[in-house]
Order: C-alpha cells, then structure tokens, then sequence
C-alpha cells in the first residue's frame, strides 16, 4: 500500500477487517497471534477515525474472550490509544525494513556493473536523488527546518510533524517542533513512498516533505534553497559497520581496518566494512550538517546535531567525528541513564560488550 493516498480505501478495509474479526474472532480457529497481525498490519498503515477505532475495539474483545495476558495491549486498543506509534506497529515496520537491501549498497554495485559496458554512467546523486523541489511545497517555508537523514518510513518526522503524536523529548523541545517543517531523505522509494502517503491522509503534508535523495543532496539543497534556517539534524541508528573480532583481533571504533590474525573474522557481511569504506556518516557529511546548522542571525542560536545509535562503539565514533568537524559536544544534555532494576546481561548488547 506504499503511495496510496485515498483515505477512504483504509476505512474500507478496517471495516471488512472488523466485520471478519465479529464473525469469526471469537473461535478457536483464530488465535490471539492472529488478531494481532491483522491490526498490527492496519495500525502501521497509519489509520485513523472512526473505522479505524471500530476495528481496535473489535480487536480488544477477541483478544479478552480468549484470554490474552497483555492487558496493556487490550487497553490501548479499546480507549484509543492503538496506532501507527505504538511499539508493535513500529516493530513491525522494523521486521519489514530489515529484509529490504540497503538502497546505497544496491545503487553502488548497480554502478560498478554498467560502468564495464558505458562510458556515460550518472553519478550516485543522480541515480537516487527525485527531483523535487520540496522546499517550495511547504504552507510556510520561511518556518525553521528539521531534516532527518535516512529517515526510513519516516517515522520519526511523521511523530514530530503531528501535534497529536509529538512528546517531550529534551531535543526536540529545545528546537520547538510546534513552529517547524520537516523533512526526510532516503534512498528507499519504498520507505518515502509510504511515509509520504501517510502524511497526506494525516493531513500534515504542508510542513512535512519525504524525498528520495542522498544525505548531502538533502544538505546541499537545504543550505542553498531553503528561505528558513535549519534548527535540527538527525542522523538516527545508521547501519552500523562491521565489528570484526576474534579470539586475539577486535576492532576498535578509530580503527580504519581489522585483519585478525587467525584467518577466521566473524562479522556481518552485509554492513560496511569499516567506518571509511560505506558507512553512511562520514567527515563530509558532518561538514555539510554543520554548515547547515549555523546560528540564526536573528537570535544567535546554533542549531542541534541529534545521533542516535544502538551500537555504543558506532556513537562514540560519530561524536568523535562530530567533535572533530566543529561541533560542540553537550554532555549535560545527552546521558544515557539506565534502570537499575534491568540487570547487566540483559541491557549490554553483544557487540558493546565485544568492543
């Protein structure tokens, strides 16, 4: 359903959903797992109104005449809380976006192949980049601007673009979203195609914008073209580069390369080889997010670089890089705060504790 836009499609199918679940949701045939995955799949649409709220509550009684233990679960479904934001709507979006093949990777080796047999390859940015001009498609675009670099689904962007979903992250209040534009890049058709169609039936598509575009095409157009000032950049959980180790070899994040020394790496083939060869952020790139970011004139407030990351060691090297580039580090600001009652094991991911 990437790119459709017609709302009235959605409500369709949230009524034949809730239709289906009243005559048979409450057999033995249908098992909890099932009424999950048909309004998982409904709630990551990102549908809303009346149907939509039907089919959740429809939901919410088969789940509790069969005797589901996730009592959270059948609350939100049935006061209407359910949705597009909800950790198992995103999740499944997560599952689905993990079988899809980088877009970079694809574009580079694509590449590689025709350059044997064509004297006139276009460039990457060529390949990729939509040609729009998504700065002109704002209801204000003298407004401060947030970019989110491979924004994916644009999940993010979709949370903070929509009043009703935005919460009270420290950055984000800092930059004031409630007066942005917004917008996403990503070399995914699939991603942008979705994310955008969902921001139209959301009604929000005056303040966010979805483009397929490379990173520093997105950074290049907003410094050139954009009337406002960029208050936010946020690079959120890039693919991690390989962390080759072994019994004797680890990889260190300022390493450039690891060569273990019994022969035998073990890694993911799939992610850049190290943090120069393929992965996404590099010292260009943090140079165009800076020169992006400069302070306003108007108050003399510099803008936010937000990074987020699941791989500590993937983090730190960023910051370093950042740092490096001309941005100032805010330790006060970025802490990372665990609950005590979550034991070691359990919150130290595997490649954290390797590194």
């Amino acid at each position: 359903m990437s790119g459709v836009t017609n709302p009235a499609l959605f409500d369709e199918l949230c009524t034949i959903t809730a239709n289906e679940l009243e005559r048979f949701g409450t057999r033995s045939s249908c098992k909890p797992k099932h009424v999950l995955q048909m309004v998982e799949k409904l709630a990551a649409a990102g549908v809303r109104g009346m149907a939509a709220d039907r089919v959740f509550r429809v939901a919410a009684h088969c789940l509790s005449f069969k005797g589901y233990k996730d009592e959270n679960v059948i609350q939100s479904m049935e006061k209407g809380w359910f949705g597009f934001h909800t950790e198992r709507s995103l999740l499944l979006l997560w599952r689905f976006s993990t079988r899809q093949r980088k877009q970079r990777s694809f574009l580079e080796t694509a590449a590689e192949h025709w350059e044997a047999g064509s004297t006139n390859i276009a460039s990457l940015h060529d390949v990729s980049h939509e040609k729009s001009s998504w700065w002109n498609a704002f209801d204000d675009p003298t407004k401060p601007l947030v970019i989110d670099i491979g924004c994916g689904f644009g999940a993010s962007l979709l949370g903070l673009a929509d009043p009703t979903s935005a919460d009270g992250d420290k950055t984000v209040e800092r930059v004031g979203v409630s007066h942005c534009n917004f917008v996403g890049a990503d070399l995914s058709r699939i991603g942008i195609g979705f994310g955008k169609s969902v921001a139209s039936r959301w009604g929000i598509d005056g303040r966010l914008q979805l483009v397929v575009a490379s990173a520093e095409t997105i950074l290049e157009e907003a410094i050139e073209r954009y009337p406002g000032v960029v208050k936010l950049v946020m690079i959120q959980f890039p693919t991690p580069y390989r962390l080759v180790a072994n019994s004797t070899s680890v990889e260190r994040p300022d390493d450039d390369a690891s060569v273990p020394s019994d022969g035998s790496p073990r890694y993911n083939s799939q992610l850049p080889a190290n943090k120069i060869s393929g992965f996404m952020v590099t010292d260009d790139l943090l140079k165009l997010s800076h020169e992006a970011l400069k302070s306003d004139k108007t108050t003399n407030t510099p803008g936010c670089l937000l990074v987020q990351s699941n791989c500590e060691d993937v983090a730190v090297t960023i910051r370093k890089m950042a740092v490096d580039t001309g941005f100032e580090w805010d330790a006060n600001q970025f802490v990372a705060k665990y609950d005590g009652s979550i034991s070691e094991q359990a919150r130290t991911p595997q490649r954290t504790s390797t590194w």
